[in-house]
């Protein structure tokens, strides 16, 4: 995982005795905060045959970052116990105020501690990946992926080897039902899984109470008539009269005469026609397999003319991302571009930076082409 550069100004942290998390982020500080030390923690990596990371620090507005700290002190736990070992004696080392390297050793209880630590907040992380698209609809995935991250944490929570840290889960289980709260308050979530169209409600008529799914259904079937008594399907006088010229055209001299036959009897269906019968065929139709459906929009536009008012509904819905992590990577990639050495930008400038990267980045733009044309057109011109 390549590291982003962290505006933040490194910060003391103080620990107590016990406090294994706020030791590991004491050490990082101190070796952070003197270039001596990084380079001397770079060598005694390569001394340990691991490649040179330098560890990272804790970024709280950053998705996963303690997940990602802990992994990286694990992978070099070999380094980081030779490193409290020998810094105090090495020259290459400045001293630490009121402090040694020696006070931040970790014992081999504690890195046992620290590896089921990662092990628990793993799980939000993977869960936390499933909302980082930003190409494809994830408010979907909404609903099962916090169902399932509560499941785990429940089964980890009742295993003996967790039972030291169990209050910590505890209390994440706790912070976990509260949003589950939020979400299950909204009819939103319900919706856009329905319109998954390789889920529908059969996830939720599974794993739902009876009182709960049909709460949720209902809110659906309302939602779909608000979309359905807006939506005028083009089967009235006017529509034909719009088609006349084309019909001439297509099917000869007085067909579109012929056609003004049949305005009353699509007036009449109209009349007839239940809107619900959408809903009812979309729903009762075979599931989609997910191995070929990978963009429920994209399905949906595929199907508008047999769905037309579903897919609407599900142009609207589908749209809204399940995290911000999407735009939180947007404001991210801005303070890149922006940084104090290039703070003069003019705005179109700044504006054609931020799309050229978002097209490198999704592949509308491929760098090996580019640097083949330019190589190319250079040879030339010479």
């Amino acid at each position: 995982m390549d590291d982003l550069p962290d505006d933040d100004d490194e910060e003391a942290v103080d620990f107590e005795p016990g406090d294994l998390l706020g030791k590991i982020l004491a050490l990082i500080n101190q070796v952070r905060a003197s270039p001596q030390a990084k380079a001397y923690f770079a060598k005694v990596c390569g001394e340990e045959g691991l490649p040179p990371l330098e560890l990272i620090k804790w970024v709280r507005t950053r998705w996963g970052s303690m997940c990602d700290l802990i992994k990286r002190v694990l992978d070099n736990s070999a380094a980081i116990n030779k490193f409290c070992l020998v810094a105090d004696v090495s020259k290459q080392v400045p001293k630490l105020r009121n402090k040694n390297y020696s006070d931040f050793a970790i014992s081999n209880a504690e890195w046992e501690q620290l590896r089921l630590i990662h092990e628990v907040l793993d799980e939000p992380r993977a869960a936390q990946a499933a909302f980082s698209s930003e190409r494809y609809s994830t408010v979907w995935r909404t609903i099962p992926t916090l169902e399932y991250l509560q499941e785990r944490w429940e089964i980890m929570v009742k295993e003996p080897k967790f039972m030291k840290i169990s209050f910590a889960i505890e209390a994440g289980l706790e912070k976990l039902r509260k949003w589950y709260k939020a979400v299950d308050d909204s009819d939103m979530y319900f919706i856009c899984l329905a319109l998954d169209p390789t889920y529908k409600i059969e996830y939720t008529k599974q794993n739902w109470d009876n009182h709960r799914y049909q709460n949720g259904m209902v809110a659906f079937r309302k939602t779909f008539d608000t979309y359905a008594e807006q939506y005028e399907p083009k089967t009235t006088k006017q529509a034909v009269a719009a088609q006349s010229t084309q019909i001439t055209i297509s099917r000869g001299y007085a067909s579109a005469f012929a056609r003004r036959a049949v305005v009353a009897r699509l007036e009449t269906e109209k009349m007839l026609h239940n809107p619900r019968h959408e809903l009812d065929d979309y729903l009762e139709a075979p599931l989609e397999d997910p191995d070929k459906i990978t963009d429920a929009i994209a399905w949906w536009g595929i199907h508008s003319s047999q769905y037309p008012i579903l897919s609407r509904l599900a142009r609207d819905h589908l749209a809204i991302q399940g995290s911000a992590v999407a735009s939180e990577r947007a404001f991210s990639s801005r303070g890149r571009t922006g940084t104090a050495l290039r703070n003069q930008l003019a705005g179109k400038t700044f504006e054609a930076l931020q799309i050229l990267k978002s097209g490198y980045r999704d592949g509308v733009i491929s760098a090996a082409q580019k640097a083949e044309e330019y190589s190319k057109h250079g040879s030339d011109d010479s």
